[in-house]
């Protein structure tokens, strides 16, 4: 039996101005797993009950694929709790940062047992965008997973974002994207990134 209840999440400020308000999202459970909700079209996060720490969705389990060319990342910037989730469980080395813009998202990491910060975790409550332009230091890998109700957000799929990450990312670092092959603009997003992550300039840094 599904039950889908929606978690009240605690009172959050005012967007800042130029920043849109951003949509709850509801937890949808089951005897076994947990899912995270913005519509019943489409999923953004699930979990196994029991086993809180996998990646439960195929394509997390891809983009944990840089561990085959990063075993020992010294810093990761993270998208979504359930990557956060098994690089602290099973990348003892890696520091991450998981940055996430809807506060009603982060009201919920106890729910879905993001890890509380902490020396090799913290969570940042911030415009993905921003936080890579401005980055507190570079990192060895950048995984983006930044999806809201609308979809991919245009500010995660500008060329001016995609120069950032450049930048952000030590020499040899990798980036790794979630594009949503089901997703309707999937074609359209993958042709524009294509050619932004072409026309950088490798032997540009800041």
């Amino acid at each position: 039996m599904t039950v889908a209840m929606k978690v009240a999440p605690e009172p959050v400020p005012e967007a800042p101005a130029g920043r849109p308000a951003q949509v709850a999202p509801y937890v949808l459970r089951t005897l076994t797993s947990k899912a995270l909700h913005f519509s019943m079209a489409e999923i953004q996060s699930e979990m196994h009950v029991d086993r809180p720490d996998d990646v439960a969705l195929e394509y997390t389990r891809l983009m944990m694929g840089f561990l085959l060319f990063h075993p020992r990342p010294r810093t990761i910037g993270l998208g979504g709790g359930s990557l956060a989730k098994f690089c602290f469980r099973h990348v003892t080395s890696a520091r991450m940062r998981v940055v996430e813009i809807n506060p009603h998202v982060i009201a919920l990491r106890d729910e879905f047992c993001v890890p509380a910060d902490c020396e090799r975790v913290r969570v940042v409550e911030a415009d993905g965008a921003h936080f890579v332009r401005f980055p507190p230091k570079r990192s060895d890998v950048l995984l983006v997973d930044g999806f809201d109700y609308d979809g991919l957000p245009r500010q995660l799929c500008s060329a001016r974002f995609y120069d950032d990450c450049f930048d952000f990312l030590m020499p040899g670092g990798m980036l790794v994207v979630n594009l949503h092959a089901a997703h309707a603009d999937y074609s359209r997003h993958l042709q524009r990134d294509q050619g932004q992550l072409q026309s950088l300039d490798p032997r540009r840094r800041r």
